[in-house]
């Protein structure tokens, strides 16, 4: 069976935009930057909490556990708790994409002052 060429370009376009996406959103093993994880904390959880705009600080506040998302409250507190008077019965609530770039962050960041000793 042939398809026409319009169908094809189509397809890989869209196989094209998802691949860029996934290279941007903190999929597993992708580089994340400071830049992309603070957007997210901006946006996901500033409208509750008084987020630092320093990963050094949440490192510092114990938020961050470079290397280990697993043991990071700003990862593991992540759609896990729940609050009576929210209608979904959840908060921490954020998207698979914006949970992977935290994750991903988290993994791959070094804390500088570990690096020194």
């Amino acid at each position: 069976m042939r398809l026409p060429l319009f169908v094809l370009i189509v397809v890989s376009a869209m196989i094209a935009t998802v691949t860029a996406d996934m290279s941007t959103t903190g999929t597993k093993g992708a580089t994340v930057t400071e830049a992309q994880f603070l957007k997210v904390m901006q946006t996901s959880c500033v409208r509750c909490h008084k987020v630092s705009s320093s990963v050094d600080t949440m490192v510092s506040q114990r938020w961050i556990v470079p290397g280990k998302p697993e043991i990071s409250p700003v990862y593991t507190c992540l759609g896990k708790a729940k609050k009576k008077n929210l209608q979904n019965g959840r908060y921490h609530d954020v998207s698979p994409a914006a949970k992977a770039i935290i994750r991903d962050f988290v993994a791959q960041y070094k804390d500088a002052n570990a690096a020194g000793q």
